[in-house]
């Protein structure tokens, strides 16, 4: 379901065998992402999931400010910026194969597509639609497809399916992100019912969601501006 050619690794978020960060930390076991793009199926729920990977469309913006400043790790172990280019489109059109592999499979009655941008950042690009698209009409009615996105840190339902349930899922920032402005943060919960149907456990409802928060009395924290001045004395 992932890529078993040689090619370079350049993400902590990896799995740690794929040069991912925390390698011996207990609780790091219980996150998997064994390839920018893959996808994973659990038959037992008649169940897919699908993620993928177009930072191609901002790439502009890695890092939080471009690969001169927050990704120039990034951009120093590509080479040169043409490398770079070559190498994050070359993992988009990827993630477009396997998205498209899977729709023609059609092998799952319940599928979740797992990106990281909303339709805005990634040239409106709509990935359950395009999974939709390329289905057996046959089974377009039959399937449930969930898209699931972030970037922005906040909660919100994009998208919904003529049922009026939602399917496109803006979620981050989990218990509290980046500023006590990214709100509502929180969370999404799927569970399966008898039919093995996916459903939305909780998503905008006060389970996952919190609509303010602030940092606690006499806790630390360091600003980014605190960061970069301990850096530079070291």
């Amino acid at each position: 379901p992932y890529s078993t050619e040689p090619q370079g690794y350049n993400s902590n978020a990896l799995n740690v065998n794929k040069g991912g960060v925390d390698h011996g930390v207990p609780n790091r076991a219980n996150w998997h992402q064994p390839d920018y793009t893959y996808y994973y199926s659990i038959p037992a729920l008649d169940f897919e999931l699908v993620a993928m990977d177009l930072d191609f469309y901002q790439i502009g913006a890695l890092g939080g400010n471009g690969p001169h400043l927050g990704a120039s790790g990034v951009l120093a172990a590509c080479g040169s910026m043409d490398a770079l280019h070559n190498s994050l489109l070359a993992i988009a059109e990827a993630s477009k194969k396997v998205l498209n592999n899977r729709s023609r499979t059609a092998a799952s009655k319940n599928v979740a597509i797992l990106g990281h941008y909303p339709d805005s950042f990634q040239g409106d690009l709509n990935l359950r639609n395009l999974y939709l698209q390329g289905m057996p009409v046959d089974k377009n009615k039959s399937t449930r497809v969930f898209n699931f996105f972030g970037h922005t840190h906040v909660q919100e339902c994009k998208g919904q399916d003529a049922n009026g349930r939602c399917v496109d899922f803006l979620t981050g920032g989990s218990g509290g992100c980046c500023g006590f402005g990214d709100v509502p943060a929180g969370f999404v919960a799927l569970s399966f019912n008898g039919a093995r149907e996916q459903i939305t456990e909780c998503f905008t409802t006060p389970e996952c969601t919190i609509r303010t928060y602030a940092q606690p009395a006499n806790s630390f924290s360091l600003s980014l501006n605190d960061i970069g001045q301990a850096q530079s004395t070291l």
